[in-house]
């Protein structure tokens, strides 16, 4: 059993200190984490708690698992290490049925095709047989304001 706490179905307004309060109830709180959208700041429903002692985990998981928070059935579990599928999927890499899903060799890509859009910039490329697709860059629009003349 580990002490690092995976927390899902959160809400997208929850924040650090109301989990380090709720969690605090089960035992000490080393860290929590909640991973946000880099462009709005706003949550991406879940978190990561690091208890103190995996007792103090345990406890955890057992008080608030499916303990509703926000109006939403939270889960609860014990946080899994990133694994290189996990890795590639957060980098960008679509997993298409029927290809390995491990991440292709860096000096294996080859750029197929180019494609912008207003904010999004796609590339499209091959490796080692397989067909993907990355967003390179996701650039929120400029409103330009038009003033009165």
């Amino acid at each position: 059993m580990g002490r690092r706490l995976y927390v899902g179905n959160l809400s997208y307004q929850v924040q650090e200190s109301e989990l380090e309060q709720l969690f605090a109830q089960a035992g000490s709180v080393a860290s929590v984490f909640v991973p946000r959208d880099k462009f709005t700041g706003q949550g991406r429903g879940f978190a990561f708690v690091e208890m103190g002692t995996d007792a103090e985990a345990q406890v955890a998981i057992e008080e608030f698992h499916e303990q509703s928070l926000g109006g939403r059935s939270m889960k609860v579990n014990e946080a899994r290490p990133q694994d290189s599928t996990n890795a590639a999927r957060s980098a960008g890499w679509v997993h298409v049925p029927g290809i390995p899903r491990d991440p292709p060799r860096p000096q294996a890509r080859h750029l197929l095709a180019l494609v912008a859009f207003p904010g999004i910039e796609l590339r499209i490329g091959a490796a080692d047989g397989a067909l993907l697709c990355i967003v390179s860059r996701v650039v929120p629009p400029r409103l330009t304001p038009t003033l009165p003349r």
